[in-house]
């Protein structure tokens, strides 16, 4: 560093020398300016502008500054020169290359023999500001990340009033983050909540808990109240705390809907639980997941004692439980639902009871999540179906007690008619016989006697002995076939009303129709040609004959009564028609009659029990419904019909040579 004269003969040469070479010597700018010029700049000064002392002598400090930092540097200099007390500017330096660094000067008054002479010190910052500019972006990029959360984040001092607050709480209770800064965060809270969350907070204050974590109610300047998840935690320097730091996030939508869902689910608890029938669902792994009222009252098992418990089959049914098991076990993989019947159950009270159970596949995203079983107990619909069969027969017999009567009362009168024909012809062979004796008896003592013999043929003539001789064999015949009907008659109705227990059995279906067309012949010889095409070769079927019997006497009755309402008091005879054949696996019924037809528009109830198009005392509309129950729900088979109003119907009844269902 060298100065110009004048300088030097403001200072003594050697004091100035000392101070050239103390400036030189600093790792940092330095520079001495008088009468604002410089007049001195040290070496590392010059070495950061990349410029000569030669080229900076003479000018104003402030040069050494980019053109646009250089008045804040002259307005800077200018004070400590005035107010003789340093200055501090920070600026870029003007360098002729090199990038332009950032430096912080000092600037002081120098007292001396002008009084005019300033001293400057720079001092490169560049590596600070861009550490400072740095934690600013830092900062910055923070606070715009907390600000969009929709998440309020919040910072309190230690007696818990607001020092910070993200811009969210904007949008959640209304306030701008700056209005908070000094208000207590119970201020916030409702006065009714307000007691239980200054209890939490003067729990975490006096470190007998962590943290805080938990439903609060906060209150919005509107009014609005808001349930908000809060989770807070005390800051501690040197082992005391000096604040808490919070975030609160708005839940009031998921408490609404969560106390709807609850609401919603207790309402459809109460549904399931009022269902009359059992309601149970499983998982994939048969663990109950639902179970309701009706299922606790029948099985005695309370609903909290078997959710996700694996499904007591072998506990909750006497028998069929093994039937459940394979029904369930089939839907689980996916098979369509099962219908079981008459599955038996014990009752808490240790009565037996009888199920229908419907098993039926869950399914949830494409696959099967677990299986329903709906069982509504039968027992009673039952007992009322058996005591309803016997009625039903009790009625049929009724009905056919008096054609019964008719059928036995034709033949007898001719039987009893030639029985006295019979009587006549065998007195009057008595008397012959008498005669005859009497003329053995005397030719045999006194000898032959012509008289008497005319007497005799007298009596031969007069007895018809002849026509006697003729028509007594055939009195004796129609008196046989006569005995011969009654007999059938008889038989049949024994059949018909006595076929069995009420277990499936080998039954000749051809004969049981035989007997039941033969004890039903009275409701259809007035009105109806009855024609049997039954297959020799049918094959005894597994049946329970006496439900059969009532099937087909149920189908000729109502075949009769169509017929007779078509052909009403025409004196013309309409058709019933019974044919059986075997198909692969199936026997097949089929009663056609010519009658009027059944309507289209009543079709699909006439297997609907109590349903009747009859008049009073005719028909009680349980005919075709106890032919459906025994048919599809006792023997598993199937009953359909076609028809044509004004043509006639046919009813065809199939049944599975195998038993079908048990």
């Amino acid at each position: 560093m060298t100065a110009p004269a004048p300088a030097r003969d403001e200072l003594p040469s050697q004091r100035w020398d000392a101070l050239i070479t103390f400036l030189d010597a600093l790792p940092h700018g330095a520079w001495i300016a008088r009468r604002g010029l410089l007049v001195a700049v040290n070496r590392a000064l010059c070495e950061a502008l990349g410029r000569t002392v030669d080229e900076l002598r003479g000018l104003p400090p402030h040069i050494i500054a980019t053109p646009a930092d250089r008045r804040r540097v002259a307005v800077a200099n200018a004070a400590a020169r005035r107010w003789k007390r340093p200055s501090r500017v920070t600026f870029r330096l003007n360098a002729k290359e090199s990038p332009k660094r950032t430096v912080e000067q000092l600037t002081a008054w120098l007292p001396g023999a002008s009084g005019d002479e300033l001293l400057g010190a720079t001092f490169d910052i560049e590596e600070h500001m861009q550490r400072e500019h740095e934690l600013e972006r830092i900062v910055r990029w923070v606070r715009t990340l907390l600000d969009r959360t929709s998440d309020v984040i919040f910072v309190l001092d230690r007696e818990g009033r607001f020092q910070w607050c993200n811009a969210a709480v904007r949008e959640l209770l209304g306030y701008e983050p700056d209005e908070l800064v000094g208000t207590p965060v119970m201020d916030l809270v409702p006065p009714e909540h307000r007691e239980a969350a200054v209890a939490q907070w003067e729990r975490l204050a006096n470190g007998n808990i962590s943290s805080i974590r938990g439903k609060l109610t906060a209150r919005a300047r509107d009014g609005r109240r808001l349930v908000v998840d809060v989770v807070a935690w005390p800051v501690v320097d040197d082992g005391d705390i000096s604040g808490y730091q919070a975030i609160a996030r708005d839940i009031t939508d998921s408490v609404v809907m969560e106390q709807a869902l609850r609401r919603s689910s207790a309402e459809i608890q109460s549904i399931l639980d009022a269902l009359p029938s059992v309601l149970i669902v499983v998982g994939p792994d048969c663990r109950v997941r639902l179970w309701n009222r009706t299922a606790e009252e029948l099985f005695g098992r309370p609903r909290a004692a078997i959710l996700n418990q694996a499904l007591p089959l072998d506990e909750l049914l006497h028998e069929g439980a093994d039937q459940v098991r394979m029904a369930l076990e089939a839907c689980l993989g996916g098979e369509p639902p099962k219908r079981l019947q008459d599955v038996r159950f014990q009752r808490p009270s240790g009565q037996l009871g009888v199920l229908g159970i419907t098993v039926a596949p869950l399914r949830g995203n494409g696959s099967v999540s677990g299986a329903v079983m709906i069982g509504a107990d039968v027992t009673h619909r039952r007992l009322l179906e058996r005591e309803l069969a016997r009625a039903q027969k009790l009625e049929a017999i009724g009905q056919l007690a008096a054609g019964i009567a008719h059928e036995i009362n034709t033949p007898t009168q001719f039987v009893g008619d030639n029985i006295r024909f019979l009587g006549e012809v065998v007195q009057a062979l008595r008397q012959l016989a008498v005669i005859a004796r009497d003329i053995v008896a005397t030719l045999r003592t006194e000898g032959i006697d012509r008289a008497e013999f005319a007497a005799f043929d007298e009596l031969w003539q007069r007895s018809d002995v002849d026509f006697l001789v003729e028509e007594a064999p055939q009195a004796v015949l129609q008196a046989l076939d006569g005995i011969s009907r009654v007999t059938r008659i008889v038989q049949a109705m024994r059949a018909f009303s006595h076929p069995g227990g009420e277990e499936k059995q080998l039954t000749d279906l051809n004969n049981a129709i035989r007997s039941t067309v033969t004890v039903a012949r009275n409701e259809w010889k007035y009105h109806s040609d009855l024609i049997l095409e039954l297959d020799d070769n049918l094959p005894m079927v597994p049946v329970i004959p006496s439900d059969f019997n009532q099937v087909i006497l149920n189908l000729v009755v109502n075949a009769a009564h169509a017929v007779s309402d078509k052909v009403k008091d025409s004196g013309k005879k309409g058709t019933i028609r019974i044919s059986t054949r075997q198909e692969t696996d199936e026997v097949v019924i089929e009663v056609t009659d010519t009658g009027c037809g059944i309507p289209e528009e009543i079709r699909d109830k006439v297997f609907d029990p109590f349903f009747t198009t009859k008049p009073p005392g005719r028909g009680t509309g349980q005919g075709l419904a106890i032919c459906h129950a025994a048919v599809v729900e006792r023997h598993g088979g199937s009953i359909t019909f076609t028809s044509e109003v004004g043509v006639g119907t046919t009813f065809i009844v199939r049944l599975p040579i195998n038993g079908g269902r048990p």
